[in-house]
């Protein structure tokens, strides 16, 4: 089988393509273009052979022109989606690393709905709230007779390792000591902490360790194993 020459860039093709793989030019058999290329040489008119290679050239130009700009333009529109795709998520990921971080998803539904919280600070990410005198958690005066303020965060696993160091070295009893951290301080305060999540928790004091040991029931927070 005879190759196949571009009419255009003499470039051999071979094969079953119907154009030049190389500039997309017409094909002609190598033979038929090699007598249609020896005529001018062989008659010795140089006008003809300049001719010829004007006319290769505007070949060259045709479909260059033709074939390179969609090329370019299919091109230009993966790159812009590309640019796009990471540019949304870019733009998202601060939003999921902050709903991640809102540390009321971490609370007991029954000390949630009690407590009312204010905006975490900005700069400790720390969030203060207090529970009603007269709620159903405090029953039985255990806080005293008084409303109960705790504060509570998602650190980080160092810091978050490091607040366990000083709970369980600070002479507390610990109630529960795994994924889940609860213990009542030595003032009657209760500190509770989930490694899984960097959740932790730590309240004011109470009437006494009996009744701190009663607000880790009432919450929940105080079980083992606690989701």
């Amino acid at each position: 089988m005879s190759h196949l020459v571009c009419q255009y860039c003499s470039h051999r093709n071979t094969g079953a393509e119907s154009r030049c793989t190389h500039c997309g030019g017409p094909l002609k058999a190598a033979e038929k273009l090699l007598a249609a290329a020896s005529g001018p040489v062989v008659s010795g008119t140089a006008e003809a052979a300049v001719a010829g290679a004007a006319n290769v050239v505007k070949g060259v130009e045709k479909t260059v022109a033709k074939h390179i700009p969609w090329r370019i333009g299919i091109i230009g529109v993966v790159v812009l989606a590309v640019l796009g795709f990471f540019g949304i998520r870019a733009c998202s990921l601060p939003t999921l690393s902050l709903a991640t971080a809102d540390p009321s998803r971490s609370l007991p539904v029954a000390l949630r709905t009690a407590a009312q919280c204010e905006r975490p600070d900005g700069a400790t990410r720390t969030t203060k709230c207090v529970i009603g005198a007269n709620d159903p958690l405090l029953l039985g005066g255990i806080a005293g007779g008084r409303p109960m303020a705790f504060t509570m965060a998602v650190l980080p696993p160092d810091r978050l390792i490091e607040t366990l160091g000083q709970w369980r070295t600070a002479g507390g009893v610990t109630v529960a000591d795994g994924p889940v951290f609860a213990a009542i301080g030595p003032t009657s305060t209760v500190w509770f902490a989930d490694q899984r999540t960097g959740f932790r928790l730590e309240t004011e004091a109470f009437s006494g360790r009996a009744a701190a040991q009663t607000f880790l029931a009432r919450t929940g927070l105080g079980v083992t194993g606690r989701p």
